[in-house]
């Protein structure tokens, strides 16, 4: 098939709030009304990129970005209009090389953001840490926190930060009474802190605690860029039960699930919890109570039960009938009272009882409706963990591949690698393509093992999704038949695939002192034309020079200047593809992010 010669770079549309959902509100980022003031910094910018060993930004006109810029000395935080306590906030950042900024909760607690993703174990100072601050007796750092992993992506790449965060609680004469927390703390999509007791101000704050206070993003270190801000601030008191009533009973037989028409036990509850009843085996069991909702919304109702469940919400049946499993479903409900009845039932002895029912909406942080000291421990499976070795690790498994928020493909014929310097990748046999990348911590194999499992494994680091088309561009009938993998002495597979009449090998082995990997793709054979080999495809391919260009803005692709033959940008699919026509029977490229 022949492809288009045309140089393109496809218009990246840019991410939504977290799912779409309904409660979340976008910050506006078209002018700076959703600000205190404009400070002589910052500007409103469409676009914003960097590379490799460039200490700026570069910008492009429009709407959608926020921008700040170093003025000589005239650097200033950016502040919120809006005041906050209990919020979730999710946002996008980039930094130049170098660089530095934070993102402060009411004012007052920091998490740090820096280019710091070569640093091999990171400190209380680098990017997604919660700085120390300073003692008001001595001026000495104490305190702070050390991500868990390092996180952080190459600078001039879009970083993802997520936040869930509960305020201070204070009595009627002001005096603190519980500590703020840090639900967890998420960067580029791995959790870095979770439950985190913030006991005082970190040291970005000059204001004492408080039961509110505006949203900061610092701007008086580096320039920084951040865009798809999104929050969700929780004014609504918790949610208690009202007038809680169960009743209990033996079920019928194994797979009846309504109530039986006599009843054993019966009495009132604060929470829902299975024990009021001392059954453990043909247990009909039901809960019916009252809520208040302050607001009109879409509220979220979430089951997890061992082993069947019916949730009815005003005289109607959910959707969600779980067995054995989770379920959760979202209703729009009116400010007010609402009936909510919740029917369990378990007829095996051979497990313990779990019923657990959470509830969320506008205003109302995700909170249980059950006694939480009820969920039975070995509801937990014993985790099955794979460490990094001295040499490299090859794990078959399946795995779940998502290139987008909420769809997921799985793949079946993949192997994970991970190589002795803690980088990773998932390599599709199928495809002869690397479809991830990672560092950090290997992978869980808790779902081959648990219970029947699924054949999955799942990557502990912070994944970069790279690709799942394939690299022959030369015919759409190609056929690609895998070869297996060859070691060689440091345990390093080298990836067999026949494409059509050529012999693909296919290995990838760590940028020395840099985080990435190298692929070398080398191949014999007979074909009747120069191979056209896909190196990347995306929403957008940046050229930056001759040999560097940046993929999605998710990751750097670097081409070897011994490769035979040219690269360009073409478009097919409605998707951009970086190919490369060879001349000779080998190309090398990096893999940065």
């Amino acid at each position: 098939m022949p492809i288009p010669r045309m140089l393109v770079v496809a218009s990246l549309c840019l991410a939504t709030c977290i799912a779409t959902a309904q409660n979340w509100d976008t910050i506006p980022l078209n002018d700076f009304s959703a600000f205190a003031e404009k400070p002589p910094n910052w500007s409103i910018v469409g676009a914003a990129s960097g590379q490799l060993g460039d200490a700026n930004l570069n910008t492009d006109r429009g709407i959608g970005v926020v921008y700040s810029r170093s003025r000589n000395g005239e650097n200033f935080d950016l502040i919120s209009q809006f005041t906050h306590g209990d919020m979730d906030l999710d946002l996008e950042f980039m930094l130049p090389e170098g660089g530095e900024s934070g993102v402060l909760l009411q004012g007052q607690y920091e998490i740090q953001l820096k280019d710091s993703w070569q640093r091999e174990r990171p400190t209380y100072l680098d990017a997604g840490a919660i700085p120390p601050r300073s003692a008001p007796e001595s001026q000495e750092l104490v305190g702070g926190k050390r991500p868990r992993v390092n996180a952080a992506k190459a600078p001039g790449l879009w970083q993802h930060l997520s936040i869930s965060f509960r305020a201070a609680r204070f009595d009627q004469y002001g005096q603190k009474i519980e500590h703020a927390r840090l639900l967890f703390v998420k960067l580029n999509g791995l959790i870095i802190h979770e439950n985190v007791s913030l006991t005082t101000s970190t040291s970005g704050s000059s204001t004492d605690e408080l039961a509110r206070g505006p949203l900061v993003l610092e701007g008086n270190s580096s320039q920084v860029a951040f865009r798809n801000i999104c929050v969700q601030r929780y004014e609504s008191p918790p949610l208690r039960w009202k007038s809680l009533r169960y009743e209990s009973g033996e079920m019928i037989n194994s797979d009846t699930y309504q109530m039986p028409a006599q009843i054993e036990e019966s009495g009132t509850a604060e929470w829902i919890d299975p024990r009021v009843t001392t059954k453990n085996e043909k247990i009909a069991l039901r809960f019916d109570g009252e809520i208040d909702l302050a607001v009109d919304g879409l509220y979220t109702f979430e089951v997890e039960v061992w082993w069947n469940a019916r949730l009815t919400i005003d005289g109607q049946a959910t959707e969600t009938t779980p067995s054995s499993s989770n379920g959760a479903t979202q209703l729009e409900l009116a400010a007010g009272t609402h009936r909510i009845v919740l029917e369990y039932y378990k007829y095996d002895s051979w497990y313990q009882s779990k019923l657990a029912l959470y509830l969320s909406g506008p205003g109302v942080a995700r909170q249980p409706l059950h006694e939480e000291t009820a969920l039975p421990v070995s509801a937990l499976p014993t985790p099955h963990l794979v460490d990094f070795d001295r040499e490299a690790q090859v794990l078959r498994a399946f795995t779940h591949y998502s290139r987008e928020a909420g769809s997921s493909t799985m793949l079946t014929h993949t192997a994970h690698v991970g190589l002795p310097e803690g980088l990773a990748f998932t390599y599709d046999l199928l495809r002869a393509i690397p479809v991830q990348v990672w560092r950090g911590e290997f992978l869980d194999a808790t779902p081959m093992w648990s219970g029947r499992g699924d054949g999955s494994a799942s990557a502990l680091g912070a994944t970069t999704v790279l690709d799942t088309l394939p690299p022959w561009m030369n015919s759409e009938t190609a056929a690609i038949r895998p070869r297996g993998y060859k070691m060689n002495e440091g345990s390093i597979p080298t990836f067999v695939t026949q494409v059509d009449d050529l012999i693909l090998e296919d290995r990838l082995e760590a940028i020395p002192n840099l985080p990435g990997l190298t692929r070398q793709m080398s191949w014999s054979g007979e074909s009747d034309e120069a191979p056209i080999w896909r190196l990347a495809s995306g929403l957008e391919i940046e050229k930056i020079d001759r040999f560097n260009y940046l993929i999605d803005q998710a990751y750097y692709l670097r081409l070897d200047d011994d490769n035979e033959g040219q690269a360009e940008v073409v478009l097919a699919d409605e998707r951009a593809h970086l190919v490369f026509t060879a001349e000779g029977d080998q190309i090398i490229y990096q893999i940065i992010w």
